[in-house]
């Protein structure tokens, strides 16, 4: 089995060639950014068993007997990508008191976090990481799209 930070890797390598699925209730031409607890995104999977789960339940835990699965691909450089395993220097984003305590008390390494908890510390949604020039969210089993213009072609 692989670890979280194999799976982020293997997608973040080949991200711009491997197949994605977003599942929906319907077929539909156009993606646009959904509402989501933590932002707008198109939330896509490399495993098409996880977009039918997506496809068959909502936010709202309505069920749905049909549904469609989209495959697509994206165009992403790696500058664009928020990586949940990567680590960032949150001294780039923040010199709030906080984060000068964390390291007065830790020593400097405090300040590197992996995206998964930074985004937590600096109480960082989806917007803000678009604000600061994201344009995918990269978690071990899924990317979200924060930029429509990122998806190259579906079927």
């Amino acid at each position: 089995m692989k670890t979280e930070e194999e799976l982020i890797w293997e997608s973040y390598n080949n991200i711009n060639n491997t197949i994605w699925y977003h599942g929906s209730p319907k077929k539909y031409n156009e993606f646009e950014l959904g509402g989501g607890i933590d932002g707008g995104g198109i939330y896509l999977t490399k495993y098409k068993d996880r977009a039918i789960m997506y496809a068959q339940t909502d936010k709202l835990g309505n069920k749905y007997n049909t549904y469609y699965i989209h495959q697509v691909k994206v165009n992403l450089d790696k500058d664009d990508i928020w990586d949940t395993s990567k680590k960032y220097d949150l001294s780039k984003f923040t010199n709030d008191d906080w984060l000068m305590n964390l390291i007065k008390k830790h020593g400097d390494n405090a300040k590197y976090i992996d995206g998964g908890n930074a985004k937590i510390y600096l109480g960082f949604n989806n917007n803000d990481l678009i604000e600061l020039g994201y344009k995918a969210i990269l978690t071990p089993s899924d990317l979200i799209i924060l930029d429509k213009s990122t998806i190259k072609s579906s079927k």
